[in-house]
């Protein structure tokens, strides 16, 4: 849960990034806006620091010369999982071959080289 101190930060934040906000913007529009930020961030389930902060870093390097939605700011606060490369992969099971199956493999093999000059 965000506390109003953590509102009035992030409404400080906001100003220090996008400083035409505060001659665009009432003070009731503002807090309105933190207000909707938040609940959105509560109901995405980004609650904690880390991610807030991530979202206020993307807002400095990504950020445009506008104030994000609420949405775009919590993307921004969602932390990227990324998954291993090694469990995106299929899992290969080592199948040993039959003997027959071997040897037809083999067969085969020599025919196809007999044409390879």
């Amino acid at each position: 849960m965000i506390t109003e101190i953590q509102l009035n930060e992030m409404l400080n934040q906001f100003g220090s990034i996008w400083p035409s906000m505060g001659a665009t913007m009432s003070h009731d529009q503002k807090m309105g806006y933190v207000v909707q930020l938040a609940t959105a961030l509560a109901e995405n389930g980004v609650d904690n620091g880390e991610s807030v902060r991530e979202g206020f870093r993307k807002a400095r390097t990504e950020g445009g010369q506008y104030l994000p939605s609420v949405p775009e700011f919590v993307r921004w606060c969602k932390v990227e999982q990324k998954e291993p490369s090694h469990v995106l992969l299929p899992r290969l099971e080592k199948i040993e071959a039959t003997p027959e199956q071997k040897a037809t493999f083999l067969a085969d093999l020599a025919e196809a080289a007999k044409g390879i000059k």
